[in-house]
Order: C-alpha cells, then sequence, then structure tokens
C-alpha cells in the first residue's frame, strides 16, 4: 500500500487508525497491541500542533480493522506520551494500564484494567513506569513534568513543590497495584545531599524519565535540571544525570553526561543516545550496575548506525528477538522524519522508512513556551514477537497510526 508522505520504505505499511480525528498511540517503550495481535491502544484528540490545557479532552481506547472503540474520556495526557496507556507485557493477559485525573481528589492515579473481567485496580499516585508483570508501578510528579516539558507532563494541578529545587515529600514513589498503595521510595532531598551535582547545587530538578528492567526489579532515570530561564525551548538547556536504582531504595549515579532516549535490553544493560564522560555522542550499551559502556555501531564507515544516523538523537530499542535496534530521528530540513534498523550482529545499518512529520508552526512570533513538545514523533514502537512495528505519524495533514509488517524482513 502506498501512502502518501511516505517514502524509501523497505517492508508493507499501512494505516491502522480511520480519518475521522487525530490518532496517536505515544511512546517507543509501551505496548499498543493487545496479547493476541488484534487491538492496538490508541488516542483520539480533536486538534493538532498547539499544547493542550487542562480542559481539554483525550478519547482512549482501542484500534480493531480499522475501527476506534473508546474506552473513556480524559483530560490527563500529553502530546508525546499520551496517558502512558499500555498493555501488560508479560502473562498474555488482556489488561492494560493507564494515567488519569481523580477530579473529587484533584490528584493523579493510575489504572490497572481488566478487560475481560471490568476489574479495576488503582494506585494512589500517577506512574511513569509499570513493570511487565504488571504488579507494581514507579510514580513520578507529572505536574513538575508539566512545568519543564509540557509535552510529557499533565496540566490539570500545580505542581505543590513548585518553588523547592528538590523537595523532600516528592521523589520516586514504589507502588503497588495489587494493594493499591503507594510509598516514597526515593527523595528529590535525599538525592540533592547525596549526589552534589556540580553547578546544580541549588538547581531545580525533576524525574523526567523512568523505567523498570524487565523482570521488574531494577529501574532506571533521567534527573534533569530546569533551564535557567525556564522551558524546554529556551536556552541554557537542561543537564542531565543518568540514576539506577532498586526497590529497597538504593541509588547508583551512572553518569552526569548527555543522556537522551534509552531502552533496557536486559536486567542489567540498557543502550541508549548518550554521551559517557569523555566520549562523543552515539548509541552505547551501558551497564547499569558497574557503568560500563561500549558503543554501538560506531565505525566511521559507510553503512554503519553512527554514518547513517549521522549520530543524530534517535528513540532506541531492539526486537524481541535481540537481533535489530530500532531508531527514529527529528525532522529532517525537508520535514521528513527517518527509522533506521541496524543488525547488532553484523552492524548492518539501513534506513528502513521516511515520513513526513515536521514539527508544527509556532502560532505566534518567537517560540511560545513547550509549543514544539505538541510535535508527532513516530515513537516506533515493536509487538510482542517482533513481526509488527506500528509508528505515529502526520504524513498527510493528520495525526494517523502506520504499522510495518516485518514478517519476511531481512538485511
Amino acid at each position: 500500500m502506498q501512502i502518501e508522505g511516505v517514502r524509501s520504505n523497505l517492508v508493507p505499511v499501512r494505516s491502522l487508525s480511520p480519518e475521522d480525528g487525530h490518532y496517536f498511540f505515544g511512546y517507543y517503550d509501551l505496548m499498543p497491541y493487545s496479547p493476541d495481535e488484534r487491538r492496538h491502544l490508541a488516542c483520539r484528540i480533536p486538534f493538532d500542533g498547539i499544547l493542550n490545557t487542562k480542559d481539554d479532552v483525550m478519547e482512549f481506547g482501542y484500534l480493531e480493522n480499522g475501527v476506534f472503540t473508546k474506552l473513556l474520556e480524559t483530560t490527563c495526557w500529553s502530546f508525546q506520551q499520551a496517558n502512558l496507556g499500555q498493555y501488560q507485557f508479560d502473562g498474555g493477559r488482556n489488561i492494560i494500564f493507564y494515567n488519569v485525573f481523580d477530579e473529587e481528589e484533584k490528584a493523579y492515579r493510575t489504572v490497572r484494567y481488566n478487560l475481560d473481567t471490568a476489574k479495576k485496580d488503582t494506585v494512589p499516585t500517577s506512574c511513569g513506569t509499570v513493570s511487565r508483570d504488571g504488579r507494581i508501578g514507579l510514580g513520578i510528579n507529572f505536574s513538575r513534568i508539566w512545568d519543564f516539558r509540557p509535552g510529557y507532563g499533565y496540566p490539570n494541578i500545580p505542581d505543590p513543590y513548585a518553588d523547592i529545587p528538590s523537595p523532600k515529600e516528592d521523589g520516586i514513589f514504589l507502588c503497588d497495584f495489587d494493594k493499591g498503595t503507594a510509598h516514597l521510595l526515593v527523595d528529590c532531598d535525599s538525592l540533592a545531599k547525596r549526589f552534589p551535582l556540580e553547578g546544580r547545587e541549588s538547581a531545580k530538578m525533576v524525574v523526567n524519565h523512568i523505567s523498570l528492567n524487565p523482570s521488574g526489579t531494577r529501574y532506571l532515570f533521567l534527573y534533569r535540571s530546569f533551564p535557567e530561564q525556564g522551558g524546554g525551548d529556551v536556552s541554557p538547556r537542561w543537564q542531565t544525570t543518568l540514576f539506577a536504582g532498586d526497590l529497597e531504595g538504593n541509588v547508583d549515579l551512572i553518569f552526569d553526561e548527555m543522556v537522551s532516549h534509552y531502552w533496557w535490553e536486559d536486567d542489567e544493560h540498557m543502550v541508549a543516545f548518550c554521551r559517557p564522560k569523555g566520549e562523543r555522542n552515539g548509541v552505547w550499551r551501558v551497564n547499569m550496575v558497574t557503568g560500563k559502556y561500549e558503543e554501538l555501531g560506531g565505525e566511521d564507515t559507510e553503512g554503519t548506525l553512527s554514518t547513517v544516523t549521522r549520530r543524530r538523537d534517535i528513540h532506541t530499542s531492539i526486537s524481541p528477538d535481540g537481533r535489530f535496534l530500532l531508531g527514529d530521528s527529528y525532522p529532517q530540513a525537508d520535514g521528513y522524519r527517518q527509522l533506521f534498523i541496524h543488525e547488532l550482529s553484523t552492524g548492518k545499518t539501513r534506513i528502513l522508512l521516511e515520513t513526513y512529520s515536521p514539527n508544527p508552526d509556532d502560532p505566534k512570533l518567537g517560540i511560545p513556551h513547550g509549543t514544539r513538545d505538541a510535535r508527532c514523533d513516530l515513537h516506533a514502537r515493536w509487538n510482542r514477537n517482533g513481526t509488527r512495528i506500528s509508528l505515529d505519524t502526520v504524513c498527510r495533514g493528520h495525526r494517523e497510526i502506520l504499522e510495518l509488517d516485518m514478517t519476511d524482513f531481512s538485511l
């Protein structure tokens, strides 16, 4: 199927979503597919290209045979990660997770919903990550993230600790879905005292991204300083520290350099677009226990990962069989984003697909805070067996979800 605004594709591509609205899924490290592969989670919004407010409603549901079935409406969402809706990864159970805003309590919550039994379990905070077995999650402050990067946070309520650089009541919360509980696991004040970061001793800090490893025993998170002048689109940029922790509250600093998009390869290793100390930007494999690292596809010769991507930032993920690394880029000058595929055993790298998905035009002179966060990143996602990849795009003038058939793909 030839789709306008899609070029250089090496595999069959089709659209999963209808044309009666703007459809997207969200982040690249979440599972959109049901265990039986029939359904794909999706969000429908009435507008695109400008930031949402606390009054803007998103419909959350699933796509099946080109039809959208709505499960709920919510004002708790962002352009980059939606409401963090996702299927439980392991266990073959028809269970989904999503974040909501409790209007009565004026608080964010995460819901575990069994679609077969209609049973719902809720924890008293909003999770940034849930374990693959669906038992636990780690909660973070999405109001603070909204102030930092609106495309990743929620606008419903102000951050109660907005004026405190490292609040002792805020940080990372360990959530138990079976018990319906949450408690503070790591607080920001303790992080600041234990790990004084050069030049950021009094800076306002935020947990921006967090992710549990496959077994749900350890996690990593990006700890970032607010830009001095406020806002992700205003210079100077934030600074990032990569931490790893366990469920007992122990935390280790891995390195204090540029770190962007990452993926757990196994229980100890992650791959990320980053720059370890004294090294260059690239895709690196990092041991989250020892801190040791190695570059993937770093040879500056034709057809390698570093040359094909031109060392640009990509969202990294690894196929379920461990064979391929996938990564999508930000837009080129012509508005097209590239999806790269890299074979880990041979080092071969190709452009799997290019699709038109430019950053939104600024509605005013200058760049309003966070406007670029309303962009449509591809955020390419694998299914459980590596036979399909879905992604978000605006290639035909509206947000839609495309799917790549990887069944017969080889490099």
